[in-house]
């Protein structure tokens, strides 16, 4: 069965970045992505986000992915990686199919278990299931 590819933005973010530090993930996430099969990457918008709880900003950097479904664990593994390797790093991970979207929002404190759930809650979402 063919699928049609999901398109996912991935916002790379942190409560103190360094935006050199930032730029430098983010590239490097993106080279590691660009290894999958089947898949095509480029910058999103960055900037500003809309701020954590006390309303300081939050700087994002984003990619935007197109995909098979079958490559997204893939790409999820990818992207829990690099959070676990940064301490105050939080990724929203945005998934469209057609004009349905989904969106999940990971940083260190979220569990394997946890990461799966929230993937298979917005694979479902945007499947229509």
């Amino acid at each position: 069965m063919n699928q049609a590819p999901y398109e996912i933005t991935i916002e790379v973010g942190s409560d103190d970045p360094d935006p050199k530090e930032l730029q430098r993930i983010t590239r490097q996430l993106r080279d590691q992505i660009r290894e999958l099969d089947s898949v095509s990457v480029h910058h999103g918008k960055d900037g500003p986000g809309d701020g954590d709880s006390k309303g300081d900003p939050v700087t994002l950097v984003s990619l935007v992915v197109t995909l098979a479904p079958v490559v997204l664990p893939k790409l999820i593994d990818l992207v829990t990686e690099m959070i676990k390797r940064g301490h105050d790093r939080k990724v929203k991970i945005s998934i469209t199919l057609g004009d349905r979207s989904a969106a999940i929002e990971l940083s260190g404190s979220v569990t394997p278990e946890q990461t799966d759930s929230l993937i298979l809650k917005a694979t479902a979402a945007v499947a229509g299931r």
